[in-house]
C-alpha cells in the first residue's frame, strides 16, 4: 500500500472496500459521465458505499449539502484508481456487510449461487481476462458474476440456492470478526 502526503493527511493507494473514507484525487479512469463534472468533484471527500460494474467502480457518497454538486447528486461512480482513501474502512462499518458478489454455476439443472470477492480484478494481478464477468467463488469454482444495469449482486448466504461451501467461508468469516471486536 503506498501512502503519499496531501495537504496534511496521508492519502493510500484505494483498497477496494466498502467503507473507505475516501478523496476524489483525479479523473483518468472513470466513467465519462462523471468525468463529464471532474471540476466539481476533485477534492471532494466522502465514503464508498456501494461497488458497480462488476467491482472496477465504486459508489461515492460524497460530504455536503446536495445543492453544493451538479445535479443536486451526492453519488457518484468513481473508479478505484482515481481514489486515494483517507481512513480505511473499520471493521464492522457497516453492519451486516457482505464484502462478496454472486456469481452463478449451473449444478442439476438448477442455478447455484456462490460468493466472490468484490475485489477480485484480474487486470490488477496480471490474470489474461477471458470473460470480463467470470470470477472464481471462495469454494473454488469458476462462475458467471452477471452485472445487474451494471451493479453486481450482493452475495447473501441466507439464500436458498446459496453454495454450501460458500456460505461456510462467509459466515466463519463473519464470526471472526465479530469475535476480534
Amino acid at each position: 500500500m503506498t501512502t503519499t502526503a496531501s495537504s496534511e493527511q496521508t492519502v493510500m493507494r484505494t483498497p477496494k472496500e466498502v467503507g473507505n473514507r475516501i478523496e476524489i484525487a483525479r479523473m483518468e479512469h472513470s466513467p465519462g459521465t462523471t468525468r463529464r463534472y471532474a471540476r466539481h468533484l476533485l477534492g471532494r471527500q466522502g465514503v464508498t458505499v456501494g461497488v458497480v460494474l462488476s467491482g472496477s467502480v465504486a459508489l461515492v457518497k460524497l460530504d455536503g449539502d446536495p445543492y453544493d454538486f451538479p445535479q443536486g447528486c451526492r453519488r457518484w461512480a468513481v473508479h478505484w484508481r482515481d481514489l486515494d482513501v483517507i481512513e480505511p474502512a473499520a471493521q464492522g462499518t457497516r453492519e451486516g456487510a457482505i464484502p462478496y458478489r454472486v456469481g452463478l454455476s449451473l449444478a442439476k439443472g438448477r442455478a447455484l449461487q456462490h460468493a466472490v470477492m468484490l475485489n477480485q480484478d484480474p487486470h490488477e494481478l496480471g490474470e489474461e481476462v477471458i470473460e470480463p464477468d467470470h470470477g472464481q467463488a471462495l469454494c473454488g469454482e469458476q462462475v458467471r458474476c452477471p452485472p445487474v444495469c451494471g451493479w453486481s449482486l450482493q452475495f447473501l448466504p441466507t439464500v436458498a440456492a446459496a453454495c454450501p461451501a460458500c456460505v461456510e467461508q462467509v459466515v466463519g468469516s463473519q464470526a471472526e470478526r465479530e469475535e476480534a471486536r
